[in-house]
């Protein structure tokens, strides 16, 4: 090679250098001597006159940390000829720290180390770029992770066909782990339709093979169901949105049952309103008939007879005739006590006689006793320590609870097929619970909230008339017992 070939080569490896923010060494092993190229002394940021065969004062350069594994790997290089790369903090001569990749292998000749050469490399902006990489990294997953939606990142999985046949994990975030019962590296780098088998049948995975391969953004609601004692019943709801990334997609899964199943209760409440509304005016009308029978039939009948006999006492009276006088008097006395006792009959059937002596739990009682008189079926009470309901202060919330338990012993005698009823009343600390329990067959518990069910609406809206709760417990084959919580106070105006 020529002295000019030479000087063009060495200048080219300075700029290659230069370039790469990288420089070249050797350490002849027999003559204990270091040589450096022009890219070692700019990153050291030394002059040319600086001693590379002082190792010592070469390794101080390195961050204190970092000088032990230096001093041990170039070692090991030196001695044993075991080969290193290293990626350590550095402190150049102007006191700048930065990061340098260094490597050295040994070359062996007979056995023997007779050089180690390497290089070293300024690998801070590298370093720099994958700090803040990372930095922004977490703060992506600890950003995306406090969201309260579930949110997973999938990649397409395709057959030799280039068919999506699945979808493989790359992320989820806490709220997508939690909502399926998974730790949080369960679910990467499975296949989704595996983990989640009612995405595909749903149709759901077609929908986000649509996604991937077409662009098109998904946003549809997702019904899940489970088994109940009735059939399928509404389980959960999600709102789900998805939009393609690169051959995937990235999806958010909000869950939205509770809104749906609010919505689904209002909607069941209206139509409960109007159910009962129908029905209240039927039974209004057919009152109102009954009512016109009982005063035509009976009263009529009774206030006629008086009538006629007041009629028969003028005549005997004008003719002087009165030997049959008391005998008369004693029969329209008869005939005045039936009337008097047929109006008691039809004011006790429109409104039950509250607030006796013993307050209202006597007139609990009484139903009781009718109840069982009616069906023959055995009505026990068990009244505790409720003094409120003993008190019965109250002539609307006193009624109220009259009427809903007459309804409970009524679908007790037509529905529930119980030997037994009991009629039970607990204290507590803001409310008193009055409960009707039988031991019959029992419904399921979705009956109790069907809108077709008059009774339970009735009973619940009565209860509500007063700040009050009614709650139905009911399995089959276990009995049914409705509770009306009757509040210590009078709920606040306008609450």
């Amino acid at each position: 090679m020529t002295r000019e070939a030479q000087e063009r080569s060495n200048s080219l490896l300075r700029e290659m250098e230069e370039l790469t923010r990288a420089g070249g060494w050797e350490y002849d092993v027999a003559r204990a001597q270091v040589t450096w190229t022009d890219g070692v002394y700019r990153i050291y940021g030394v002059e040319r006159t600086h001693d590379p065969g002082d190792l010592a004062a070469s390794v101080s350069f390195y961050a204190p940390e970092a000088r032990s594994a230096i001093l041990d790997a170039f070692g090991r290089a030196a001695a044993s000829g075991e080969p290193y790369d290293l990626e350590l903090p550095f402190i150049r001569a102007d006191g700048k720290r930065i990061w340098v990749r260094t490597s050295g292998r040994p070359e062996v000749q007979d056995g023997r180390v007779v050089r180690v050469v390497g290089n070293i490399v300024d690998v801070t902006e590298r370093r720099t770029a994958e700090s803040l990489l990372a930095e922004q990294e977490l703060r992506f997953r600890v950003s995306i992770d406090a969201l309260p939606d579930a949110l997973a990142i999938c990649s397409a999985v395709r057959d030799p066909a280039g068919r999506i046949v699945d979808f493989r994990v790359d992320y989820a975030n806490a709220a997508a782990c939690a909502n399926n019962g998974m730790t949080a590296d369960e679910p990467i780098g499975n296949l989704l339709c595996e983990l989640l088998p009612p995405h595909r049948e749903s149709g759901l995975f077609e929908r986000y093979c649509r996604v991937a391969e077409t662009g098109e953004p998904l946003s549809m609601e997702a019904v899940t169901y489970e088994d109940g004692c009735a059939g399928r019943r509404l389980a959960r709801v999600f709102d789900v949105r998805a939009v393609r990334l690169v051959d995937g997609f990235v999806a958010t899964w909000r869950d939205v049952t509770d809104r749906v199943r609010a919505e689904q209760d209002i909607r069941n409440s209206q139509k409960a309103l109007r159910n009962l509304a129908a029905r209240l005016q039927a039974v209004r009308e057919e009152e109102r008939v009954s009512l016109s029978r009982e005063l035509h039939d009976n009263l009529g009948q009774l206030l006629t007879a008086l009538k006629l006999d007041i009629a028969w006492l003028e005549k005997r009276v004008s003719r002087g005739d009165c030997h049959e006088l008391p005998e008369k008097l004693r029969d329209m006395g008869a005939v005045t006590d039936d009337a008097v006792r047929s109006v008691h009959t039809l004011a006790a059937g429109l409104r039950p006689a509250i607030l006796g002596p013993g307050g209202l739990w006597t007139s609990v009682e009484a139903e009781a006793v009718h109840f069982t008189s009616r069906s023959g079926i055995p009505c026990s009470l068990s009244p505790g320590e409720c003094v409120a309901c003993r008190a019965g202060n109250d002539p609307f919330v006193a009624a109220s609870i009259v009427r809903i338990v007459q309804e409970a012993l009524t679908n007790v005698a037509r529905h529930a097929g119980a030997r037994n009823v009991v009629i039970s009343c607990r204290p507590g600390p803001t409310c008193h619970e009055l409960s009707i329990a039988d031991d019959g067959r029992g419904t399921a518990p979705e009956t109790s909230a069907d809108p077709r069910s008059l009774g339970i609406v009735g009973m619940r809206e009565r209860a509500l008339s007063f700040g009050g709760e009614l709650i139905v417990e009911s399995a089959p084959g276990r009995g049914t017992t409705v509770t009306v919580r009757i509040p210590l106070t009078a709920p606040a105006e306008g609450a």
